[in-house]
């Protein structure tokens, strides 16, 4: 009660002894009550539909009215759309089998077929007849395989020039363009070494050992 009394206004520290003034103090303060209440009310009002604008779903961020709009009479605010009143949302729903696989990458078919004797029936030694075939794929990877590029350049030349006894012009095709003029690595391997090192941060030791272990 002190700390009551401590908090009031001076001239309200002491209390009148009529029963009547008491009752309409108690009256004015229970008026404050209920305007503060409405006035709390009216914040929260303004407070809950910018709570779900900001951090609720995105189909409420977009239903409900902004704050401003509260301001307005009931009659002054724009009608919902029939769209925006329904939303619709479309669930996504993961299937219970494996994702298809890329359609961009090459396809290897291998058939996995019986033998001539599988094909044959033990009871009445016909052969089968195909009826179909079940087709499964399966993501796999070629590991990289280092060869030697041979380029062989044939020589030709004129037999009647050679005869003759005139100077003989051998005609070759040229060599194609490479990186490194005179050099023992080729385009292919080249890009290799620098996409896997410079992209793919593989250091040149580790990068080493897998030629070696490929047999280059």
């Amino acid at each position: 009660m002190s700390a009551v009394a401590s908090s009031l206004p001076p001239n309200a520290a002491r209390l009148p002894h009529d029963p009547g003034v008491l009752k309409q103090l108690v009256d004015e303060l229970l008026a404050t009550v209920t305007r503060l209440r409405t006035t709390i009310d009216q914040q929260q009002a303004h407070i809950q539909p910018l709570v779900r604008m900001t951090f609720g779903r995105r189909t409420e961020r977009a239903e409900e009215p902004t704050p401003f709009d509260l301001d307005r009479p009931p009659d002054e605010l724009p009608a919902p759309s029939p769209e925006a009143s329904v939303p619709e949302v479309t669930v996504k729903r993961r299937g219970h089998g494996c994702r298809d696989r890329p359609s961009n990458l090459p396809r290897e078919r291998e058939v996995l077929d019986l033998t001539e004797a599988e094909k044959t029936c033990p009871c009445c030694v016909t052969q089968r007849v195909r009826i179909g075939a079940d087709v499964s794929e399966r993501l796999d990877s070629r590991p990289a395989c280092p060869f030697v590029r041979v380029l062989e350049q044939p020589t030709y030349v004129r037999r009647r020039c050679e005869r003759q006894g005139d100077n003989i012009q051998a005609v070759q095709a040229p060599l194609p363009p490479e990186p490194i003029p005179r050099g023992i690595v080729g385009a292919g391997l080249l890009a290799h070494v620098l996409v896997s090192k410079w992209l793919d941060h593989l250091p040149l030791d580790r990068l080493e050992g897998f030629l070696a272990r490929c047999g280059a």
